[in-house]
């Protein structure tokens, strides 16, 4: 279903986050994330990929955060491994292109 990313959802398709969400403050950090994510990530550019979108970009959003999961590509970059996937989606979901590749 598209829409509202719930955080249950969120770390099914994102385990590595459950000791954030575990963590003092955590399922407060998540939601926020969700919530900022989902504010920048337009459902009509993604279509059906719009929740996969919304997890990828709140996972760089926490990746950036200052205590943020080391999935930095560079020590001083803002490029998370998160970005790279997010970026490639939004490519294949702004030329029409479905599936995966």
């Amino acid at each position: 279903m598209l829409g509202r990313v719930d955080t249950a959802t969120f770390l099914a398709r994102h385990p590595e986050w459950t000791a954030t969400f575990r963590g003092a403050g955590g399922p407060a950090l998540i939601a926020n994330a969700l919530t900022d994510a989902e504010a920048a990530v337009g459902i009509e550019v993604f279509g059906d990929a719009y929740n996969q979108a919304v997890g990828l970009y709140a996972s760089h959003i926490l990746a950036s955060a200052p205590a943020g999961h080391p999935s930095r590509l560079k020590k001083d970059s803002p490029e998370t491994v998160y970005s790279v996937a997010f970026d490639r989606l939004l490519k294949r979901s702004a030329c029409g292109l479905r599936g995966t590749y």
